[in-house]
């Protein structure tokens, strides 16, 4: 079975330490990811050295690993899945994909936005922030899809937790509509219509509440249609923007 082996290497001016990797296969060691001086003796920087296991070579993977290390099992899923949660997806995705040039096997992360399994070589990062002096991380994988679906048609900015209105963020939503003040002024009735439609479906379920069911179904009807007429009109005005503003 092959097993990564995770250990606290590193070491160099401006870092006291930093994980790293090695991949214990068929009885050999092979160095994926060390630095600094506290790497496993024998390895050499990133370079992908092999070592064959032996009693000092199980010593040093020991004395490596001390109690912040640990194993992951490449065969089953939960443990990379586990990887993924402990340690940055850069790094992650940096280390498995030099395991795959060794073991010529695809392994799969998780997309944090529609929890679908893809391969690690076709995630893309999410979530870069600082991490320390000039470093930074990233804490997610997204998959193709939902980068493009979470994508602004006009400033290509992601956006995980933003609904869009015709392929467009609410900020370039807005400047659209500022660009074409006669279908701002449409949707502004539309949306106007919506919330009247709310107040006085609350006011006729009162006075007629054995017809509730039936009139909620009618105004779930009509604000779909005006719904879907905003959408339109907002796509009309993106169009417009994209082409005034970029």
């Amino acid at each position: 079975m092959d097993k990564l082996i995770i250990y606290k290497g590193g070491g160099y001016d401006g870092c006291f330490w930093e994980y790293n990797a090695a991949l214990s296969r068929d009885g050999k060691l092979y160095n994926i990811y060390t630095s600094g001086r506290a790497g496993i003796p024998g390895f050499n920087g990133s370079k992908i050295d092999v070592l064959e296991k032996s009693e000092e070579v199980d010593a040093a993977i020991k004395h490596a690993m001390g109690e912040e290390g640990w194993e992951v099992c490449l065969d089953v899923q939960a443990d990379i899945d586990g990887l993924t949660k402990r340690l940055p997806a850069n790094f992650v995705k940096c280390i498995l994909g030099r395991v795959t040039d060794i073991t010529d096997l695809r392994y799969e992360v998780l997309c944090s936005l529609c929890d679908v399994y893809i391969g690690v070589d076709e995630a893309e990062l999410s979530d870069a922030h600082g991490c320390g002096g000039l470093m930074s991380c990233c804490d997610d994988f997204v998959c193709d899809e939902c980068v493009s679906s979470h994508t602004c048609d006009v400033c290509n900015c992601r956006y995980d937790d933003t609904e869009f209105v015709g392929g467009a963020c609410p900020e370039c939503v807005r400047g659209a509509l500022k660009l074409v003040p006669s279908i701002q002024s449409q949707v502004e009735i539309l949306e106007h219509a919506i919330n009247i439609g709310e107040t006085q479906l609350q006011s006729m379920c009162e006075i007629f509440p054995d017809r509730a069911a039936k009139l909620k179904t009618m105004h779930r009807y009509n604000a779909r249609m005006f719904e879907g007429t905003i959408a339109k009109l907002v796509g009309e005005a993106v169009e417009l923007f994209k082409d005034r503003s970029w």
